[in-house]
């Protein structure tokens, strides 16, 4: 990268600029330029801050003491943004030094101090103190305390600790004894030139006299051959124990080529094990441990390429040992309750309902399995396998009531890696079929089941006094259909053959990418004063894009705050979420207003008692903001909105086509204008 241009730049920064609209102007990334700045004491005045704090209070209680670090725990907001938000607001307000602070008594007196740090570690004696031990640290450091440090909470005699170490005990034990940590031992042994064990402990005599016997030991893991974990259930340890035993005796481990090598050579003409293609692969890290699990004595271990069936359902078996069948399940999956057991409960009654036995191994052993729940029914992929017909599964769901649809960790997943292969011709449609990322909203959206159009009722409505009739025709209905006989069927069904039902509306995400990068193309501060569902939240995702977002429904802003924690902040920077009337808000500094605002009261949502009206006062807040402004709305309201947006001085610079979808079913011809105003 060349030279950036000193001169520009501070120009540009003293005038106002933001680092993206720098970057732009120079062809730079926000990256490159917002280093610059740093390195040459150039700072932005749209550098974001949080507008919602209360400096005024945060001024009173810093100048009586508190610290930044402690109000920053207050507040849930990092020490330099508060610090900077108080010298914009205060420039006369004096921040405090490390000299100039108020520090506990014990970090002044350097005899007290080394009296405390012979008894405790540093991080004891901050957690006594309720401050940070970055602290204690820097009163070290004043003090010149660094080689009371390195042998802090430790006998003066180091020699004792050495022959305690070589007498068999660990360096956990001896920690344990004088109250400090293992690290710290090693390095005293070190300094006076003790010898460290090699890992796995010392090679003293087991309380297993079998381990002790390393002809014993050689027939059972070679000559017989025994697994490890095999030969440890016998003797009932562990098979850390089998392993050192080895090592101490020097007896060659076998690798998984050799164990799966003999088996094949010993059992070739009657057993096999394999994966469903035929191969000797195993299919995850579950099954080779099964597999490493069964002493070499049993061997009638065999894949049945068999098919188990009930109505509509398959399920192939992973394994066939002594005349049952065994399924490879992780904990979570078998063990966890709710959607994330849904396979393996269809699993389960498939084998039921062929009078087969199965089993289930998981964390070493064989499990047993307790009984089906509620909610495993109702999550359940097919209610075929659970009820004898139609009317039997109504009276269990008009029972047990509504509740959302949830997807477990591996679809939500699925659908966060969806967000990118939309097609680059499909990103104005909001047709595009991209269903994992329609339930990945969903999923974090509960409330969403609760809203519905103007003069129609939602799909939660079905399940009330009054609307039954409508559940069990639909129910009736998916009974006739051979796949989708779940809860995830049912919600469709309610909606697509019922007129009195509706689903709201969901802006999707690969579109609010589309018009970040247009807009943006080198990243960028993103502000959504009506962030809905999340889809243009999820448009930042794996971006250069700080997204600061705003709802008036309470259940939105903590859907979003929930669906930004499962993102996570590897894939996209930490938003700012909060509720607030997009009629009223004062906007943050920011490169680009994007938003859907509500059609007037087209949509009624769960969690607000009163719909918007008129969004006109909306668009009017929207046009005072400092930045480029994109607005998605229907077409009856375009007029409106630039007739408002030129009496605050903006232009339209551009409109993009959304082909999008009626609540009624879809219509290609029918699009919604998004509108750029400069």
């Amino acid at each position: 990268m060349g030279k950036l241009p000193y001169g520009q730049i501070k120009e540009m920064v003293e005038s106002g600029h933001s680092m993206s609209q720098i970057a732009q102007k120079l062809g730079k990334n926000v990256g490159s330029i917002s280093n610059f700045c740093k390195r040459n004491g150039l700072s932005s005045k749209y550098i974001s801050e949080p507008k919602h704090l209360p400096f005024d209070k945060i001024k009173n209680l810093y100048e009586k003491g508190e610290s930044l670090y402690k109000l920053s725990k207050v507040y849930g907001t990092p020490p330099d943004t508060l610090k900077r938000g108080l010298k914009r607001r205060f420039p006369d307000i004096f921040i405090r030094g490390m000299d100039d602070a108020k520090r506990p008594d014990l970090l002044n007196d350097a005899d007290a101090l080394v009296s405390a740090m012979k008894v405790k570690s540093i991080r004891r004696i901050a957690k006594d103190l309720g401050i940070r031990a970055n602290t204690v640290c820097a009163a070290v450091k004043r003090f010149n305390l660094h080689d009371l440090v390195r042998d802090q909470t430790v006998t003066d005699k180091p020699e004792d600790i050495k022959l305690l170490y070589e007498s068999g005990l660990s360096l956990t034990q001896i920690a344990n004894t004088y109250n400090t940590y293992p690290t710290t031992i090693s390095n005293i042994i070190s300094r006076v030139g003790g010898k460290m064990r090699k890992s796995g402990g010392v090679r003293r005599p087991s309380k297993y006299d079998e381990l002790n016997d390393r002809d014993w030991l050689y027939e059972q893991y070679h000559t017989n051959d025994r697994s490890m974990a095999f030969i440890a259930l016998y003797l009932g340890t562990t098979i850390g124990n089998i392993s050192n035993a080895l090592d101490k005796h020097n007896i060659p481990k076998k690798s998984k080529r050799d164990v799966y090598s003999k088996l094949r050579r010993l059992n070739a003409k009657k057993t096999t094990i394999s994966t469903k293609w035929g191969t000797w692969k195993l299919q995850s890290q579950n099954e080779i441990d099964f597999v490493k699990s069964l002493p070499s004595c049993h061997m009638d271990v065999k894949y049945e390429p068999c098919v188990l069936s009930y109505h509509d359902s398959q399920y192939v078996p992973d394994f066939y040992v002594d005349g049952d069948y065994v399924e490879i399940k992780p904990p979570e999956q078998s063990v966890s309750p709710g959607v994330d057991r849904q396979k393996f409960i269809k699993q389960l009654l498939i084998a039921r309902h062929n009078n087969v036995v199965l089993r289930t191994w998981y964390d070493g052993k064989f499990r047993e399995y307790d009984d089906i729940s509620d909610l495993d029914i109702y999550f359940a992929l097919n209610w075929k396998l659970l009820f004898d017909g139609p009317n039997q599964c109504f009276e269990f769901l008009s029972t047990f009531g509504f509740r959302p649809i949830q997807w477990n960790r591996d679809m939500l997943l699925n659908g966060l890696k969806s967000l990118h292969r939309v097609p680059e011709d499909k990103l104005l449609n909001a047709n595009y079929p991209s269903e994992r990322v329609v339930n990945l909203i969903r999923h974090f959206n509960p409330h969403y089941w609760s809203s519905s159009h103007k003069g129609y009722m939602s799909v939660c409505d079905a399940f009330r006094e009054g609307n039954l009739t409508v559940l069990k025709r639909s129910i009736q209905w998916l009974w006739k259909k051979t796949r989708g006989v779940n809860i995830y069927g049912l919600y469709k069904m309610i909606v697509k053959y019922n007129k009195d039902f509706s689903l709201v509306s969901i802006f999707k995400p690969w579109i609010a990418r589309y018009v970040y990068q247009q807009l943006l193309p080198n990243g960028g501060t993103i502000v959504d004063p009506c962030m809905g569902w999340g889809g243009r939240f999820l448009g930042t995702v794996g971006y250069d894009y700080e997204y600061i977002g705003y709802d008036l429904n309470s259940n939105s802003v903590e859907s979003n705050k929930s669906l930004a924690k499962f993102v996570g902040a590897a894939s996209v920077h930490n938003p700012i979420l909060m509720q607030a009337d997009a009629s009223g808000i004062d906007w943050p500094d920011g490169d680009l207003l994007f938003t859907s605002p509500p059609y007037d009261d087209t949509e009624y949502y769960d969690g607000l008692e009163t719909q918007c009206r008129d969004t006109a006062g909306i668009y009017d807040n929207i046009m005072k903001f400092g930045g480029i402004v994109a607005l998605n709305i229907p077409k009856r309201h375009r007029d409106k909105c630039i007739e408002i947006a030129q009496r605050h001085g903006r232009k339209v610079l551009n409109e993009f086509q959304m082909k999008t979808v009626n609540f009624m079913g879809v219509r290609e011809s029918a699009y919604e204008p998004i509108i750029i105003f400069k």
